[in-house]
């Protein structure tokens, strides 16, 4: 699957590669993978620039692999959504992309996160988690 050598890269491409590492997504990769999956473009942005930022056709087919595997095994489709939860209840843990929004209920003295793709609305959060991410109570991560 060579069909990324065929794509020439450009003195200022390269430049902007090395001025700002794991920040340059391609955004051809962006529209081939977009297609393949239904997924918000912020995630598949996300994945592209950890695994495929680079000037190198072997490193990016390899992190266009992963990127690939990982939208298969961990974005939820909304008929996948039950066997999914299932599956959370039996490993009491199962990783998941999803948009996960956080809110304090102050009558349970608990944060509860509202994730949309597996249709949950009161997941308990550790406080130690919110803050280690606090954006998550800042309108969702």
């Amino acid at each position: 699957m060579r069909e990324l050598a065929t794509l020439v890269l450009d003195a200022v491409d390269h430049k902007a590669a090395e001025a700002f590492p794991g920040l340059v997504v391609r955004k051809d990769l962006l529209r081939r993978v977009r297609s393949a999956y239904g997924v918000p473009m912020f995630v598949i942005e996300f994945l592209l620039g950890k695994y495929c930022a680079s000037t190198d056709p072997d490193v990016i087919e390899e992190g266009l692999q992963f990127v690939r595997d990982t939208l298969r095994s961990k974005y939820v489709k909304p008929d996948e959504r039950e066997l999914v939860k299932a599956r959370i209840k039996q490993q009491t843990t199962f990783e998941i992309i999803d948009q996960v929004k956080v809110r304090l209920v102050e009558t349970h003295d608990k944060y509860w996160a509202e994730m949309a793709n597996i249709n949950l609305d009161y997941v308990n959060i550790e406080e130690s988690d919110i803050r280690k991410h606090e954006r998550s109570v800042q309108g969702g991560v």
